[in-house]
């Protein structure tokens, strides 16, 4: 969903974690899921990318949608996220 939102806007991951003063290899675990992000932080990569809090919890919430409809057996695999 951070991914799919930066590539919206043709910036790279450098260019979004310097100008909110993170680390490129911090941003790159956000959008893998690997990490989780403080509400703050969330508002920040919103501002830069050019969309909202809103947007981006939505989009997160659109695959949590997609997981939950699957067989519980299925649901280990990565969803489809919508490009």
């Amino acid at each position: 969903m951070l991914r799919d939102a930066r590539h919206r806007t043709g910036l790279s991951q450098e260019r979004v974690a310097n100008a909110i003063g993170m680390d490129r290899t911090m941003l790159l675990r956000l959008e893998q899921g690997k990490r989780t992000v403080a509400v703050d932080r969330l508002w920040d990569l919103a501002t830069e990318m050019k969309t909202t809090v809103s947007a981006l919890v939505a989009s997160a919430e659109a695959v949590v949608a997609q997981v939950e409809k699957r067989p519980v057996g299925c649901r280990c695999q990565r969803p489809e996220l919508q490009r």
